[in-house]
């Protein structure tokens, strides 16, 4: 345990005694969350309006009042059963706001028989949804007089604005960047006589391996808190998910990017080599994987193309539990695609890594 810690920190210090190297791997990162989220401001690529509604009068004039909204250009009308699903829908930023239908409501119906139920914290997006709810229901019934009572409720829903979009993403690809470097990292250790030399100790190879890892986390660790501390102080972004569920997603992002550094460069013939192959896995996930633009929004083929890739996994993680507060277990599908990706990628990197080991000793 002791030679684990010690080789652990001699990573993280390896990271750490350039300066300048810190300096510039992390300002790249930020760079791009600052440019995208100031350029794009609170723009979006498909503006979707979605509004919950309960219907408790269950009659032809309600029916027709949700028709006529879910027929407009970008209103979508979800249909829930009860006033606190709508809380929670709002709470997780699902939809804009709700609408509740009292029984015996009709489109001359007093305002009180029909109330909107709204979140404190108005937006664009919040605004341009209500104004197209009040002219459609009053259209419906002609009325001059508010169409509604409003209930108001203090809740904390992320803006739909774009750093809001790309802030996960961004993690996501912090993650991926450090992580493959470690792969690079490796062969470095290779070609200048230091993985001889530990072989030559009573250290394990799994100790090696497990120090790297480590080391390299406290680096990821140290990036993402770099990342959050921008986003949250400089644009007021919010992390709606739980820590723990953050924490254990890194891991699992740290595990995959990290076998799959380990194993492209460990097959790789040269350092020169191995830089180039990572970053042609990085480059094109950067865009392809969800980080800037969303994925169903590619050509079909591209988008077969990054559901095949890991990134757009960990992105799609990500973004559920710092956007939406989705708890890990809405997030099975992801999960499963990372741990085989890290299954499939730790083999070929283990055995690579002994004939290696066997190699330099």
């Amino acid at each position: 345990m002791k030679a684990f810690w010690k080789l652990s920190l001699a990573v993280l210090k390896m990271y750490l005694r350039d300066p300048l190297t810190v300096a510039l791997s992390l300002f790249l990162i930020v760079f791009m969350m600052v440019l995208f989220g100031l350029v794009m401001g609170e723009e979006q690529f498909k503006v979707e309006l979605p509004v919950a509604v309960w219907d408790r009068a269950q009659t032809p004039d309600s029916a027709a009042l949700l028709a006529r909204l879910d027929g407009d250009e970008f209103l979508v009308v979800e249909s829930v059963g009860s006033e606190e699903e709508i809380l929670t829908r709002i709470r997780e930023a699902k939809v804009i706001g709700g609408l509740v239908l009292a029984p015996g409501w009709t489109p001359a119906a007093t305002p009180d028989q029909l109330r909107l139920v709204r979140d404190d914290d108005a937006n664009k997006w919040l605004d341009l949804g209500f104004e197209r709810l009040s002219a459609l229901v009053v259209a419906t019934g002609g009325a001059r007089t508010p169409p509604w009572t409003e209930s108001v409720a203090q809740l904390s829903v992320v803006k739909n604005r774009y750093i809001d979009f790309i802030f996960p993403g961004i993690l996501a690809m912090a993650i991926m960047q450090v992580c493959l470097a470690s792969g690079v990292v490796l062969l470095e250790a290779r070609e200048i006589g230091v993985l001889r030399r530990l072989r030559l100790t009573p250290v394990s190879g799994l100790t090696i391996f497990s120090s790297v890892l480590t080391g390299r986390f406290l680096i990821v660790v140290l990036h993402l808190l770099v990342l959050v501390a921008v986003a949250v102080f400089g644009f007021g972004a919010q992390i709606l998910g739980s820590w723990l569920d953050l924490t254990l997603l890194v891991l699992l992002g740290t595990l995959a990017f990290m076998a799959l550094g380990i194993a492209v460069a460990m097959v790789a013939p040269t350092l020169e080599s191995a830089s180039l192959f990572l970053q042609m896995f990085s480059l094109p996930m950067s865009f392809l994987c969800g980080v800037f633009f969303k994925v169903d929004s590619m050509p079909a083929p591209l988008e077969w193309l990054s559901r095949a890739l890991p990134l757009t996994y960990l992105v799609d993680a990500f973004r559920g539990t710092v956007r939406y507060g989705a708890p890990l277990t809405d997030h099975g599908t992801e999960i499963l695609a990372l741990l085989a990706w890290f299954v499939a990628c730790l083999a070929l990197g283990a055995r690579s890594f002994r004939l290696w080991s066997r190699d330099s000793a």
